[in-house]
């Protein structure tokens, strides 16, 4: 829509205030028309001294004649005011208001002729056409759009000016755009285009293009288009090549032999638009994977480029097309074009690394590193200079240079740059010398690290990487070599630390556990931190583990966790509880609880491991000892929390046994340990426990049993909630209610009590008691403060009523949930609830218009479609044939569209229908099928 019709109002129609001020006293506080009555007003108009007081007497009487609903008085005194000059400001608050009573008399009486009334007021034509236009945009903001085309074609009438006939033919184009009457509208955009001045004719074109490609006559909006392409402002071009663009496309997807460039080409208009207009043609084409089609606009764009930076976007462009197509040969000639073009150093640089990437892509490595040696001529950033410095390297590592290869990564290290890229670059070097080692196996990699110019830390890490890069290849004695030498040369105690670890691996590789030991053993006697140390002791113990010498690798293991550290090491207290495991398997008589309980750590770290063994020996099914374990945990002075884990898992031992007492005991103590989360778990193991007793014994009086545990009131009603559930889920309904009543005795959050309410509901709902249904969700009513939650009660009311055929209490509760705001999808169910009501009492018109709201809400097609089914059904009832017809049409296009089935009640409606035709005014029978 044009500017004309879009003009929003700045405030609601009915709580405009007209601001005014005025001298005399007495109408001073004229501003406010609910501190006074009519006479107060009339009284002001009577003593009004001035034109403008005159016009703020009339209009505090129009605004409380309003509001009184006198809606005739109240237009007769607006007029009147309307006829008085004042400010801009206040004839346009007035005019608003004349608005508001021209819309109440027609929402009243629908015959009421608001256009004669508003062409009989005793003003200027400009105020007539602003009224009539403030009208319109109402009429149209309501959906009204017939009535909205009046008050436009009224303006028409009127207008006198070419602005103002353009803007009325305009609007009337877009509602019947909006109507989608397209051929109506392009009449009046055609007239329109008579009238405009040439400045804003783009508007109209381009709106006229929008009409054809909105009817699929694509190329007719393409001459529009092109047209509005001729003479649109700067600001307006780039939306206007998005639609060519569109419009392009869409003809060569329906025609692949649409020659589009040579109609790009042959546009009047200037060669930048045309490329602009293949350049983003280009880009859509390709986004779509369309890579030929987007390559044939980049060269056309390549050829009618003239600057240098649009041939070399061209140029870059078509290359990524190229890249996409994996056509390489012919990207190394786009880069080699644009090597031609004069541009900046950096520009030719970063395309002849590009050039280079595409000849190692290709395995021209000779052409590669040629390219990268001409990037290094030209100045740069140091960090780019290491790229390129590192690629030739990568060029002459493939060409079996390594010497040069080695000499680029040397530049490389030179350069400061992220440690990671420097570990990328050592690696290259690594990469040569196990290379040079493998083309001979006599080349001393030693030595020659070791004569490279660059730092020891250089030299060790070279090593240190080396020797990596020999494990990985099983290359086991050279890995040796390497770590003895980084061993060497090492100062640091955490280098030699790490020259000796490697070494231990390499060992291990080869199974030299013996060796190994040595190794670690030569690591605790270097100083270093106790962390050091403590990981040191760790391998030293996997080692005497690997040997199955047991003893000694819990000694290694028990002097780890006699040094203090900053975090629990789990892996540590796992590989002792493999140790005390493995002991008990080959002697069942094993006191691991005693050997434990022996070792120099902290308590907390004994009471670790028991918990940790008494784990493994459940999961192996090893209950008594899991239990034991457990049993020596609990005598480990700890933490509250860590005292209710052991005891969970001594109930989860007693619940294994079947021991359900034993086991409630243990989970109801945990419940006494206050906790700062809700264990969820916990409770319903517990449920479980109930459960199971229960099945035993019907007679287990379980809420008796839960409602004397010595915890929170909280968890006593969470366990209540959740064996509620456990019993509604077997179909236990009676007990489960139990639980339901009882939950709701110690409920003392509102939210509890509503819960308890909601699932007390469920039970009667399962059993039907309808009465006692009802009952619950009054009684929710009662505490539910949450305008939501208060509405879904409501609603589950109403359904209970309806279901009751109680339909006047079923009414209030729908009316009360309308009320209350909410979802588009919520109020949409309710007023469907409301219509379904209203239809039962045979009151079709309530039922009609409650069903109309439903339909202009947006829902799913099903929804939508049941909606329709109602209407047409009650249409039907009322012999509104014409309607019937009107809605059985919507309902088949979504029936179509989203293949839904027709209601059999709509099918033998509309069957009837077509058998009873006759050629009466309408053109079917009028009667009740």
């Amino acid at each position: 829509m044009n500017t004309a019709l879009n003009t929003t109002r700045r405030t609601s129609p009915l709580t405009l205030s007209t601001t005014v001020s005025a001298e005399d006293p007495q109408i001073q506080g004229t501003q406010d028309n609910t501190c006074y009555n009519l006479e107060h007003y009339e009284q002001c108009l009577a003593i009004a001294k001035t034109p403008e007081d005159e016009r703020i007497a009339l209009h505090n009487l129009g605004k409380y004649l309003f509001n009184l609903q006198r809606i005739d008085e109240a237009l007769n005194y607006y007029e009147r005011s309307l006829s008085i000059q004042t400010t801009v400001e206040n004839g346009v608050k007035t005019q608003h208001e004349l608005v508001d009573c021209y819309f109440a008399l027609w929402k009243t009486d629908p015959t009421f002729d608001f256009c004669k009334r508003i062409l009989s007021i005793s003003t200027t034509l400009k105020t007539k056409f602003d009224i009539l236009e403030l009208l319109g945009y109402y009429f149209f903001t309501t959906q009204n759009i017939n009535e909205s085309l009046n008050c436009h074609q009224q303006r028409l009438a009127i207008s006198t000016t070419p602005h103002h006939i353009r803007e009325a033919l305009s609007n009337l184009a877009d509602l019947c755009l909006e109507l989608e009457k397209i051929d109506e509208a392009l009449d009046y955009y055609k007239q329109c285009l008579a009238v405009s001045a040439p400045r804003i004719m783009y508007i109209t074109l381009d709106k006229m293009g929008d009409c054809f490609f909105a009817q699929n006559k694509i190329d007719e909006a393409l001459v529009y288009y092109e047209q509005c392409l001729e003479i649109s402002p700067t600001f307006v071009i780039k939306f206007l090549i998005q639609k060519l663009v569109n419009c392009y496309f869409v003809l060569w997807e329906t025609d692949p032999t649409f020659d589009f460039c040579t109609r790009i080409l042959a546009i009047q208009t200037t060669s930048e638009k045309k490329r602009l207009i293949l350049h983003n043609l280009g880009v859509r084409f390709l986004t779509h994977n369309k890579t030929d089609q987007a390559i044939e606009c980049h060269q056309q764009c390549l050829e009618i480029s003239t600057a240098p930076e649009d041939q070399l976007l061209a140029l870059y462009n078509l290359g990524n097309c190229l890249f996409a197509q994996n056509k390489i040969d012919q990207l190394i000639e786009c880069h080699q074009q644009c090597l031609k073009i004069p541009t900046t150093p950096e520009s030719r640089r970063i395309t002849l690394s590009n050039l280079g990437d595409c000849f190692f892509a290709q395995n021209k490595l000779d052409q590669a590193s040629d390219c990268y040696e001409q990037c290094l001529e030209i100045p740069t950033t140091p960090e780019n200079r290491r790229i390129t410095l590192y690629n030739g390297g990568l060029c002459l590592f493939k060409l079996q240079r390594m010497e040069e290869a080695l000499n680029c990564y040397k530049q490389c290290l030179e350069i400061p740059t992220t440690l990671e890229k420097r570990r990328a670059t050592l690696s290259g070097m690594v990469d040569c010398y196990f290379a040079l080692w493998e083309t001979n196996k006599t080349f001393d990699f030693c030595k020659r690290i070791f004569a490279i110019q660059t730092t020891p830390e250089n030299r060790r890490l070279i090593l240190h990487n080396l020797g990596v890069r020999f494990l990985t290849h099983n290359k086991t004695d050279q890995a040796i070599e390497c770590h003895q030498q980084c061993l060497e040369i090492s100062t640091a105690p955490e280098d030699q630390l790490l020259a000796l670890y490697n070494l231990g691996d390499c060992l291990f590789a080869q199974n030299k556990i013996d060796q190994v030991i040595e190794c670690h053993q030569q690591c605790l006697k270097i100083p270093t931190t106790p962390e050091s140390r403590r990981i040191t002791l760790s391998n030293l113990g996997d080692c005497f583990f690997k040997l199955q010498r047991m003893e000694e690798a819990l000694d290694c293991y028990e002097q780890c966790l006699a040094i203090p550290t900053t975090f629990e090491d789990k892996l540590l207290i796992d590989k002792l509880v493999n140790c005390y495991f493995a002991l008990w398997e080959i002697n069942q008589d094993f006191d691991f609880c005693k050997q434990i309980l022996e070792i120099p750590t902290t308590a907390e770290n004994r009471r670790l491991i028991l918990h940790n063994l008494g784990i493994r020996f459940f999961v192996q099914n090893k209950i008594d000892q899991a239990m034991d374990c457990n049993q020596q945990c609990l005598e480990i002075p700890t933490t509250p929390e860590s005292r209710r884990i052991t005891l969970h898992n001594l109930g989860d031992c007693f619940f294994a046994q079947n021991k359900l007492d034993q086991a409630s005991d243990c989970y109801e103590q945990c419940l006494e340990i206050p906790t700062t989360f809700e264990d969820k778990l916990l409770i319903g193991k517990l449920v479980d426990c109930y459960f199971k007793q229960w099945e035993t014994d019907p007679a287990f009086d379980f809420c008796k049993r839960i409602l004397e545990i010595p915890t929170t009131a909280e968890n006593r009603r969470l366990i209540l909630h959740n064996l509620g559930i456990r019993f509604f889920v077997q179909n236990k309904i009676d007990q489960a209610m139990d639980c339901n009543q009882q939950c709701l005795e110690i409920s003392t959050a509102p939210e509890d009590q509503l819960l308890a309410l909601y699932n007390l509901g469920n039970c009667l709902f399962a059993q039907n008691k309808i009465d006692q249904l009802i009952d619950c969700h009054q009684q929710c009513l009662k505490i539910q403060t949450i305008p939501e939650s208060r509405r879904i009660t409501l609603s589950n009311l109403g359904d209970c009523f309806f279901k009751l055929q109680r339909m006047e209490e079923a009414l209030d509760c729908y009316e009360q949930c309308l009320e209350i705001p909410t979802t588009p999808e919520s109020r949409r169910i309710t007023l469907s609830n409301l219509g379904d009501c209203f239809f039962k009492l045979q009151r079709m018109e309530e039922a009609l218009d409650y069903y109309q709201q439903c339909l202009k809400i947006q829902t799913t097609p099903q929804n939508e479609s049941a909606t329709l089914t109602m209407l047409i059904r009650i249409c039907n009832t009322t012999n509104d044939i014409e309607n019937v017809i009107f809605y059985y049409k919507i309902l088949a296009k979504i029936n179509s569209e989203f293949k839904l089935e027709l209601d059999s009640a709509v099918s033998t409606i509309m069957s009837n229908l077509i058998w009873f035709k006759i050629n009466n005014e309408k053109g079917y029978i009028r009667r009740r099928v």
